[in-house]
């Protein structure tokens, strides 16, 4: 068997990549996502322990990208981006942490059954 990948390695083939991407099709790619057998090639391992997927978590924040594990596939989002992401507070959902699991259920039913479409646009 051949040797192991480091983490520090595989963390930085991840990042290219989504450079090789980006010039590929001539845009920015800030995120992306890949399925642990796309990890596991890169990282040269059968397995990814998870004190392996840890590592790779903290050497991709250095490298300035943030490190998904979704359970049978990853993402990994450029941070800086992720900054840019609207920051919520607990205080619209304070009273809920009181609500009992039915008074929960019924409430978040209400909130999807009329959550807007901001998909679809009126013609201006």
């Amino acid at each position: 068997m051949s040797e192991l990948n480091s983490v520090e390695k595989t963390a930085k083939i991840l990042i290219c990549n989504a450079l090789l991407y980006e010039l590929e099709k001539e845009r920015e790619v800030s995120r992306y996502r890949f399925s642990y057998t796309t990890l596991a090639f890169i990282a040269n391992r059968q397995r990814l322990s998870p004190e392996f997927l840890k590592e790779l978590d903290d050497v991709l924040v250095e490298l300035g990208w943030s490190f998904i594990n979704m359970g049978d596939s990853f993402a990994i989002v450029k941070t800086e981006k992720i900054n840019q992401w609207t920051k919520l507070a607990y205080k619209r959902v304070e009273d809920l942490v009181n609500y009992s699991d039915e008074e929960i259920s019924e409430k978040f039913k209400e909130l999807i059954d009329n959550e807007p479409d901001f998909t679809t646009e009126s013609a201006s």
